[in-house]
């Protein structure tokens, strides 16, 4: 048996169910994986978002994990379900598992307001093959891509400690009405690992005094 050495804080472990999931790897947001998008906006430009610290610092954080096959859904009326396939390898490995949750199980979630197809049809969730290991004390946020919309789904956002829970899922609030995919390769979702210990536990409120000291650095 392979000796499996300490994580360190900061970094994520990735272990795939097959090694041929790593044709297409989730990979780290930093500045050479800035999106296609956002190079081509002018950095001259009057206000543009390349000009923009808080955007450009949020797309290099965490990592994103791509589509690792084709995705297909479609609504079936009948059963008033999201009918899914994914693509497999040949031969066959472990990549095409798709779950779900009731309608019911987000009660008046706001989020299903989003829906063209709102009651009764379920989330999928699409399992993910790979398994995500962080440092202890560190958790992990799924996020869906905020500047990148789709207007098919939207991810649905979490938590995972994955300091000892070492599986993330990719669960689906679908918006369409008919057939879609995602396509191989696509950006799915971003992961920040973040300490737990490092979280908000309050607000202190100042006097407007104040204010002008932080305007001023």
């Amino acid at each position: 048996m392979r000796n499996k050495k300490p994580i360190e804080p900061g970094a994520i472990r990735i272990v795939p169910t097959d090694n041929r999931l790593l044709e297409m790897p989730p990979y780290v947001n930093d500045h050479m994986s800035l999106p296609r998008w956002y190079k081509a906006v002018p950095k001259d430009a009057n206000g543009s978002v390349r000009g923009c610290a808080g955007i450009s610092e949020f797309l290099k954080i965490g990592i994103t994990v791509p589509a690792w096959t084709n995705m297909h859904f479609r609504p079936n009326a009948e059963l008033r379900v999201w009918e899914s396939r994914l693509d497999e390898f040949s031969p066959p490995g472990d990549i095409s598992r798709v779950e779900g949750f009731p309608y019911s199980s987000t009660g008046e979630c706001p989020m299903t307001k989003m829906r063209k197809l709102e009651e009764g049809y379920q989330y999928p969730k699409i399992v993910t093959p790979f398994k995500f290991q962080t440092a202890k004390g560190w958790s992990t946020i799924i996020m869906p891509l905020i500047f990148e919309p789709n207007p098919n789904y939207s991810v649905v956002p979490g938590v995972v400690h994955t300091d000892y829970y070492h599986t993330i899922n990719c669960v689906l609030n679908i918006t369409a009405n008919s057939d879609f995919r995602i396509n191989y390769g696509t950006p799915l979702f971003q992961l920040i690992p973040f300490k737990r210990n490092g979280d908000i536990e309050k607000i202190i409120f100042e006097d407007d005094f104040f204010f002008k000291y932080y305007e001023s650095g």
